[in-house]
């Protein structure tokens, strides 16, 4: 059980790290990088679940929602950097909507999965 809470307390130190790095240096590129790098592991993982057993494909689930999820968080990021004025856009408050839909069903899948998540 340590080992497990010992990556989380690394995660979660790597995340406090990068998210300072990024408000002191304003490296968006990094955090871009960092996203997309997040966005192929977990979906490799979910791939990489779907060829195994029926306990492993609820798992697969899990990792490719979070990637979709992280994927419609991340969008909005590149688009800031266009020469639109992209406040005034409908996009972006679709995007928005579309964004909290995604998360709303995320959070659920998470919820209801993360027993099997965890444990297995």
């Amino acid at each position: 059980m340590w080992n497990k809470w010992r990556h989380v307390f690394f995660l979660t130190g790597s995340a406090i790290l990068v998210g300072s790095i990024n408000y002191y240096f304003k490296l968006d590129w990094c955090i871009v990088l960092i996203y997309n790098a997040a966005i192929g592991l977990l979906l490799r993982k979910g791939y990489l679940l779907t060829m195994k057993r029926s306990v492993e494909l609820s798992r697969a689930l899990v990792y490719l929602t979070i990637a979709v999820d992280m994927f419609a968080t991340m969008i909005i990021l590149p688009l800031k950097y266009t020469s639109y004025n992209w406040h005034e856009a409908e996009l972006i408050h679709s995007l928005q909507y579309i964004r909290l839909a995604i998360f709303i069903t995320t959070t659920i899948i998470i919820h209801v999965k993360l027993r099997r998540f965890i444990v297995a």
